[in-house]
């Protein structure tokens, strides 16, 4: 669990154009809107310069923060332990713990490969999840989907995946999430990749 001194939903995190304009980095635009989802998502960019491709992706991440606003601003704000400095693991977890959002923040390139597995703390330890990749923009061309995320793309990559695909994803109780966890994907550094976790029947 996390003690921060102010909830995700009162900071403003916004989605602005891919160069940043005091720093001069370029992200992409699934890492700027992926990370700004779990706050107060705005969008701080000058959309008549977009592209008609941008503004599309953009559309799709609106539309997953409008489906997940209620969980993401009246959850429990969890963040797991750190297994490695380069990924943040952190999310929402329902009131009732019957779903929850998990983002996997990749911040840099580690010095390890495969990264090893990452936790998912804040589950009802003795209910089963199914947890899922959720795509809302095409996935980025450096990730690699682990078995869990039972897809076969071409190539092992995520090269076959698209906004929206749906992906089985693993069924796991909450203990197994929280103590065993799962195989992080391999990814290039400045990608988020978000979970969806439900309560199975």
């Amino acid at each position: 669990m996390d003690d921060a001194a102010a909830s995700p939903e009162l900071l403003g995190s916004h989605i602005a154009s891919g160069i940043s304009h005091t720093t001069g980095r370029y992200h992409r635009l699934s890492f700027r809107a992926g990370t700004a989802l779990y706050g107060h998502l705005g969008i701080e960019w000058d959309l008549a310069t977009a592209t008609d491709d941008e503004n599309a992706q953009l559309a799709v991440w609106i539309d997953l923060y409008k489906r997940h606003r209620e969980l993401l601003h009246t959850g429990t704000m969890v963040r797991a332990d750190e297994i490695d400095p380069t990924l943040l693991v952190y999310g929402a977890v329902a009131a009732d713990r019957a779903e929850a959002l998990f983002f996997l923040a990749y911040v840099g390139r580690s010095e390890v490969s495969p990264r090893g597995r990452f936790t998912l703390p804040g589950l009802d330890p003795d209910r089963r999840y199914r947890v899922r990749p959720v795509f809302a923009g095409a996935p980025d061309e450096g990730l690699k989907p682990p078995a869990w995320f039972d897809v076969q793309p071409p190539g092992g990559r995520a090269d076959g995946l698209s906004a929206g695909s749906e992906v089985l994803g693993v069924s796991m109780t909450g203990r197994a999430l929280a103590v065993v966890g799962l195989q992080t994907p391999a990814s290039f550094p400045d990608d988020v990749v978000v979970l969806s976790v439900t309560a199975e029947a």
